[in-house]
């Protein structure tokens, strides 16, 4: 059975793309192929946006492979990127690997193409499915904090108009929404009229929302009260129901809008309206937990029913939260794992072709002693490969450090502090137990990229010259402290949702059963304390 594959040919030779597609039918693709030979066509190629993946030849008039690969980073698309060329040379492919290509081909072995192809069409999925996973994971980390955020509102704003507009101010601020608004149901008229607002509020200025089978009642709102149901729309700009209003949404940057009703006594008594700036934003996970968001405000409005109902919200809050803590152990796990693929597959593949040439390098070099021009060359490159060694090392180092699978969790932080020493010139003074602690290699682990991040943060951000690190166990748990002389975490940093080094820390502690703290102040540094007991959690 024929795959169909959408591939982009950046080749100035008609044939050689002839040549391709012939190789991806012989192994069972049916393409769909455009071929371009310059960054216009380029750019006006991926603007379509239905491509699988992109071939390039290195070398073109005008162009080659890594300005194409230039032009694929700029258009924000994650292709992948095969670069199928002659004799190009190991220095060349290396840096074009380096500079974002999957994979580097000759043109005289394409046998190698389709499972190359293969190859990257899954590892593009698997990056696919590993963003959509993130960025939800970001936007439901939003929506937990404006659920926690509006709670806290209820329970302390008794009157409804303050409550309103402080539940506005959340969901535009905590949520990144574009705008929000409450509006209440006039019974007479059945008009709905806006009680509080915040974000692009102008928006609503001159329009008219009645809740009745009538032009100005057929829009989210309108039906959201006339219903009683929640209503979304997921596309501002095209929807045709929503043409009324779109000119203004247009011009106030609202692309997709959910409005969900309020209610009091049993009655509908106005609507919930919350607009983003992007188009389809809301999903089915979103949906539901505004929709929880909503219940909790007709709860608040209904004394007896917002201590029934807000028990409900809280255990489903509870149960969302450990599934998408579950969801990042996972992610974490996956990451660790192909990095610790990618580092052996650098080191028995890549390191095994280097080690041999570096030997054939010294041959000649001990060989043709008596020829200088040969000699001076082969001593160059010599120079070069043991660069390129060292560099293989580092970046094996990077993605998993062997040290660390051979010698343990305390040589492998003694490493890092090393490696902090050399590339900042910051002295680290470890404390570590002088008897070895059996840890498993999952606490291990974390402890090390725990680290890690750590010493990225006071890298970044701390201005230190001096950083403490103990790592102690204490009864059954592994107490791991690092402080330092820096600038001092501010205190709103310390819970911000856009802090993901601490988010990232937070996770992995809790992951582990454990507990965080850290405290700071400016001018006196930061300090994180870690407990984790050395039984893993369940």
């Amino acid at each position: 059975m024929t795959k169909s594959l959408n591939i982009l040919i950046i080749e100035d030779s008609e044939d050689d793309a002839v040549l391709l597609l012939r190789e991806l039918k012989k192994g069972g693709y049916e393409p769909l192929s455009e071929r371009v030979e310059t960054p216009d066509s380029m750019k006006a190629a991926l603007e379509k946006g239905r491509w699988d993946i992109i071939i390039s030849d290195y070398i073109l008039p005008g162009f080659g492979g890594l300005a194409a690969l230039d032009l694929l980073k700029q258009s924000g698309q994650d292709l992948p990127f095969i670069i199928v060329s002659g004799n190009i040379g190991e220095d060349i492919a290396v840096a074009a690997m380096k500079a974002g290509a999957h994979d580097y081909i000759i043109k005289g072995n394409l046998k190698r193409l389709v499972p190359a192809v293969e190859r990257e069409l899954r590892d593009a999925e698997v990056r696919r499915s590993r963003r959509r996973a993130e960025d939800n994971i970001l936007q439901l980390n939003r929506l937990y904090s404006v659920l926690s955020k509006v709670n806290e509102a209820i329970v302390r704003v008794r009157e409804p108009k303050e409550l309103y507009e402080k539940i506005c101010r959340i969901i535009v601020e905590e949520g990144a929404f574009r705008l929000a608004w409450v509006g209440l149901l006039e019974p007479v008229s059945r008009e709905v009229r806006v009680a509080a607002s915040f974000g692009e509020s102008d928006y609503l200025e001159g329009i008219r929302i009645v809740a009745a089978d009538v032009p100005e009642g057929r829009g989210p709102t309108g039906r959201a009260v006339s219903e009683d149901h929640y209503i979304v729309y997921t596309d501002f700009e095209n929807d045709p129901r929503l043409q009324l209003w779109r000119d203004s949404a247009r011009a106030h940057g609202l692309r997709s809008l959910a409005a969900f009703p309020l209610h009091t006594g049993g009655q509908v008594i106005g609507a919930l309206t919350i607009y983003s700036d992007k188009p389809g934003f809301f999903n089915d996970e979103e949906v539901s937990l505004l929709l929880s968001l909503s219940e909790d405000i007709s709860f608040a409005l209904d004394s007896i029913e917002t201590e029934k109902k807000r028990s409900t919200a809280e255990d489903a809050l509870h149960d969302l939260t450990e599934e998408l803590r579950n969801l990042t152990v996972h992610l974490q796990e996956v990451r660790e794992a192909e990095r610790t693929s990618i580092a052996r597959d650098i080191h028995d593949e890549l390191g095994q072709i280097i080690t041999a040439l570096r030997m054939d390098l010294v041959w000649i070099k001990n060989t043709c002693k008596d020829d200088k021009a040969l000699f001076s060359k082969s001593t160059a490159m010599l120079a070069l490969v043991d660069s390129t060694i060292q560099s293989i090392q580092n970046i094996i180092a990077s993605l998993r450090p062997g040290i660390l699978d051979v010698l343990g969790i305390y040589a492998a932080i003694e490493w890092q502090a090393e490696e902090l020493k050399k590339m900042t010139g910051i002295s680290c003074d470890l404390m570590l137990p002088s008897e070895e602690v059996p840890i498993s290699e999952t606490i291990s682990t974390n402890i090390f990229r725990i680290v890690q991040e750590l010493f990225t943060n006071i890298t970044r951000y701390a201005k230190a010259t001096i950083v403490s690190l103990s790592l102690n166990r204490i009864d059954d748990n592994l107490v791991l402290s690092v402080s330092d002389n820096g600038v001092g975490i501010r205190p709103h940093d310390i819970s911000n949702p856009t802090s993901f080094g601490i988010i990232g820390i937070r996770e992995r502690v809790f992951a582990m059963g454990g507990d965080i703290k850290i405290a700071g102040s400016p001018g006196s540094g930061t300090s994180i304390s870690i407990t984790v007991p050395l039984q893993e959690a369940g």
